[in-house]
């Protein structure tokens, strides 16, 4: 597969897409890709959206940042690669939602209402959202709750180098990912 870019995917990248759609087919569970710093996660979940807009074009697609420079970084890239770009971010002051791609910093959109019915979440940096979405009382966990209430078929992807916070595991039987889906060992 071949982006905008001019570049390729490594064979990992390939992969990891390719067990993303088998398990869209077979299982409405939280994915969770675990990858290092470094192999490409943002490529990865580029050339998946591009091609899951391509074939379904009326999905609604969220990334779900937690940092404002995250946003900048990716809407760079996804814009560069012909996607067009919604931002939903307070601190860079915009609030661009009707896009079929919204990158949004968290903050920034739990609080927005009435809910916008999202297809397909991709949490970048997982681990920082695992906790809050497991807990019942946070405001991530509200704003899910309702998500999955105006869209009970809404899917979700996570990202990150390290399915660990300081004090838990973010994948498991009581946790919102209940599993590693793809791991990237890089030599």
């Amino acid at each position: 597969m071949q982006l905008s870019l001019g570049k390729s995917l490594r064979s990992y990248q390939f992969n990891i897409i390719q067990k993303i759609i088998e398990r869209f087919q077979t299982t409405d569970r939280s994915m969770l890709i675990v990858a290092p710093t470094g192999s490409g996660k943002t490529i990865t979940f580029t050339a998946l959206v591009s091609q899951v807009l391509e074939t379904k074009p009326d999905l609604r697609v969220l990334f779900m940042i937690n940092r404002v420079q995250l946003v900048r970084q990716l809407e760079r890239v996804l814009m560069e690669n012909g996607l067009k770009v919604g931002v939903a971010c307070g601190s860079i002051g915009r609030r661009e939602l009707t896009e079929r791609l919204t990158i949004a910093s968290y903050l920034s959109l739990i609080n927005l209402r009435p809910v916008i019915a999202y297809n397909l979440i991709i949490w970048d940096e997982a681990h920082t959202f695992a906790p809050l979405l497991t807990d019942k009382e946070s405001p991530l966990a509200k704003w899910y709750a309702e998500l999955r209430a105006v869209n009970s078929r809404v899917r979700d992807i996570g990202f990150t180098a390290t399915p660990y916070t300081a004090s838990e595991i973010i994948y498991g039987d009581e946790a919102h990912f209940p599993s590693i889906t793809y791991e990237v060992h890089m030599k």
